[in-house]
């Protein structure tokens, strides 16, 4: 109820509650206190809970389950990309620091591939031009010992008298350390050695000898009886194969090393320093890059 002055009455909320109303004048103030019981389902006391500030305490919130998101909705997802990108510190973003690093990545990859292009551009014009060719093997002799030990290891050796022709017509070609040579009979390789270094003028020959040993190499019985049953006929079969790090030179500028390999095949008549050439035949390969 109201009092004269047309306030509303102020309630507490519990069930058995006192109701009170003042009313204060100039000269004195009157109270006047009623008690009684309310309705807890009454329109007035929801409203009165509802304007009243909850009091402290722990309270548990339930939220539907398809209400709750893993990832923001889309019509969200580009204002959760800034919050997250946002640098607290009031400096640049990660998201430019990353575009930066990209864009640096990206310059650089650039730069490297326009520099490969033009190195395979300047390979492929230098020998459009040059014309780069590989060598040319001839092995003109072959002096062989150790082969004397009818049942024991053996030590073979190889004295090779070879000629190597440059067939460019521009380029000089110069021969490089750490050569690699061997001598094989049914894949098994019973010398090896070196080529020499040497240098070679346009369209020039140069005859060279290098020498192929073996030690303490172990023969089975079928393996010997193939060399007598070779050196009977007059016709033992051999294979040689050479590795070259070669250079080269136009003028006054030189190439790169490039491999030159080399794969022959080599029959003698017999296995002495008297050994005749049967038939040799070699083929070479050039790798400029």
């Amino acid at each position: 109820m109201a009092d004269a002055d047309g306030a509303p009455p102020r309630y507490s909320t519990s069930t058995d509650q006192t109701r009170t109303t003042s009313r204060t004048t100039s000269c004195s103030t009157q109270t006047t206190t009623t008690t009684g019981t309310m309705d807890p389902g009454s329109p007035t006391t929801k409203l009165l809970k509802a304007a009243l500030p909850a009091p402290p305490g722990t309270y548990v919130i339930q939220i539907p389950k398809d209400t709750i998101y893993k990832v923001p909705p889309p019509e969200n997802a580009k204002r959760f990309e800034q919050l997250t990108n946002k640098n607290p510190g009031g400096g640049r973003s990660r998201r430019c620091c990353g575009g930066g690093a990209r864009l640096w990545l990206c310059a650089s990859i650039s730069f490297f591939a326009a520099f490969l292009f033009l190195i395979a551009t300047a390979v492929g014009v230098f020998c459009l031009v040059v014309r780069p060719e590989s060598p040319r093997f001839v092995i003109q002799s072959a002096s062989i010992s150790g082969f004397n030990s009818a049942s024991g290891p053996i030590s073979p050796r190889f004295e090779l008298a070879v000629a190597a022709q440059n067939r460019n017509k521009k380029m000089e070609m110069l021969y490089q350390p750490d050569s690699s040579a061997a001598v094989y009979y049914n894949g098994i390789e019973l010398a090896a050695g070196s080529i020499p270094v040497f240098e070679q003028g346009t369209e020039k020959s140069t005859n060279f000898k290098t020498v192929l040993k073996g030690e303490g190499i172990v023969l089975t019985g079928a393996v010997r009886r193939s060399l007598s049953d070779g050196e009977n006929r007059g016709a033992v079969p051999f294979r040689l194969t050479a590795t070259a790090p070669v250079k080269f030179r136009l003028g006054a500028v030189k190439s790169w090393t490039v491999t030159v390999k080399v794969d022959c095949e080599l029959t003698v008549d017999k296995l002495t320093a008297k050994a005749k050439t049967v038939s040799q035949k070699c083929d070479s390969t050039a790798k400029i890059w």
